[in-house]
């Protein structure tokens, strides 16, 4: 028994699991060459697996655990150590802070500058865990444009003309999915 361990790609575990077929992998791997997608999106979008088989292949590529953003409660002082551009840009979310470390929900744990710049701003060290970039814009949204005023939101960002109207837009849709680029139509 060898004590290395063995690096496996996202498509490789997801087979070996039973989650996807070989053609599936094929099909997904020459889409991705045509649109340049993350694998793990493009997977999704062909509809050959839900976005939690995705995110727990990650998680065991890179030996992270896997959160369910639906029922985890998210610490304030956690939350407010990023702003909603910043957590919407990188689909990151602090979740809890101690004397020493940062709990931070990602969906892509190589996005080394959204944790090295936690890291920084914090002195602390940074602990990601996976989520799912649905529950991830769903608890972004829930935590940053709910749970404020639009005028407290018009006041610190300076854009409220441009925030009331997303946030109306927001405010006014049923709470699906948007559609995938697959669905768009995209090529």
């Amino acid at each position: 028994m060898s004590s290395k361990l063995e690096y496996q790609r996202i498509g490789e575990l997801l087979v070996a699991d039973g989650f996807l077929t070989k053609g599936q992998l094929e099909k997904a791997l020459k889409w991705q060459q045509r649109t340049r997608a993350r694998f793990g999106e493009v997977l999704t979008e062909l509809g050959f697996v839900r976005e939690e088989q995705v995110a727990e292949a990650i998680a065991r590529q890179f030996h992270h655990a896997v959160v369910d953003l639906s029922s985890e409660e998210v610490s304030p002082e956690a939350a407010s150590l990023i702003d909603y551009e910043f957590a919407t840009e990188h689909q990151c979310l602090a979740l809890n802070v101690d004397d020493s470390r940062v709990l931070m929900a990602v969906s892509d744990p190589l996005d080394l500058e959204a944790l090295d710049w936690v890291a920084n701003k914090t002195r602390k060290k940074v602990q990601a865990v996976l989520a799912t970039p649905t529950q991830l814009r769903r608890a972004i949204q829930a935590i940053y444009v709910r749970g404020k005023s639009k005028t407290e939101r018009a006041r610190k960002t300076g854009k409220r003309r441009d925030f009331d109207a997303l946030h109306e837009m927001l405010d006014n849709q049923a709470p699906t999915q948007a559609p995938s680029r697959v669905e768009k139509g995209a090529a």
